[in-house]
């Protein structure tokens, strides 16, 4: 959250000078064009963070100094295949 936001008292704030400013301003940005546009710009890197689409391979985003889609594992995909047989009222809606 430091990243994102001064949370003071919590973290350090990061200002220009700082080890992680670069990566804190890049985080800021992607997430402000996600907010405005519905789509979180490319990285510096040239990553591109995607939406997961059902019936294909998902990934996550790695967030550090070099952003990388990864695949999701399949113990992961394990976990919330059994999450979701369990037919919980309210975990598998919307």
């Amino acid at each position: 959250m430091e990243y994102l936001f001064y949370l003071e008292g919590f973290a350090p704030e990061i200002t220009p000078g700082h080890p992680d400013y670069a990566f804190s301003k890049e985080l800021v940005s992607t997430w402000a064009s996600f907010a405005r546009d519905g789509k979180p710009q490319a990285f510096s890197n040239g990553e591109v963070w995607n939406p997961n689409v059902p019936g294909e391979l998902h990934t996550w985003m790695q967030l550090n100094e070099q952003p990388a889609n990864k695949v999701v594992d399949d113990e992961y995909l394990r976990t919330v295949e059994f999450w979701n047989s369990l037919k919980l009222p309210g975990l598998n809606e919307p």
